[in-house]
């Protein structure tokens, strides 16, 4: 994987590069070249620094490692679910509210590696963003999943019902 960091060039050539199309951004500091494929990976390992040990991504940033709205920038909001009795503070460089933690061990169960780091599945993620995130995200996200079958309409049923 070749992500590049603001902080690996400085922040002039950083915006030079961005602003030249040389480098695609994946959020606000992190990037990759234009020319490299924009897989689930690399997607996820962009959002390394903001899912403590532990911890699975969750929510709208979940469904984006996952590919909805995946040529986009990364969701400003970061969402992760923890196991019961973990109270992780914000990383470095994030904040309340754009970053906010749920114990969540059903979201846990259902997440995998994806670059390095835990993401849930689509379903999971689906829940988590219809009980705290956006509702017109969240309906547009549930509609993403069901066209491109991440999710099938009993499971979508399921996690409306949840």
């Amino acid at each position: 994987m070749a992500l590049l960091y603001a902080t690996d060039v400085g922040e002039a050539a950083w915006q030079r590069m961005v602003r030249d199309r040389v480098v695609a951004a994946l959020g606000p500091g992190v990037g990759h070249a234009s020319t490299t494929e924009r897989t689930s990976a690399l997607r996820a390992a962009s959002l390394a620094a903001a899912v403590p040990r532990r911890a699975t991504l969750a929510g709208a940033a979940a469904l984006w490692v996952h590919g909805w709205g995946a040529n986009d920038a990364a969701p400003r909001r970061i969402d992760v679910a923890v196991p019961r009795g973990c109270h992780p503070d914000p990383p470095p460089g994030y904040c309340a509210p754009w970053w906010q933690f749920v114990t969540d061990q059903s979201t846990c169960a259902a997440a995998r590696t994806v670059g390095g780091v835990s993401v849930t599945d689509v379903g999971s993620a689906l829940r988590s963003l219809l009980s705290k995130g956006d509702l017109g995200e969240a309906v547009e996200a549930a509609w993403w999943a069901l066209a491109e079958g991440k999710i099938d309409r009993a499971s979508g049923h399921a996690v409306i019902a949840s």
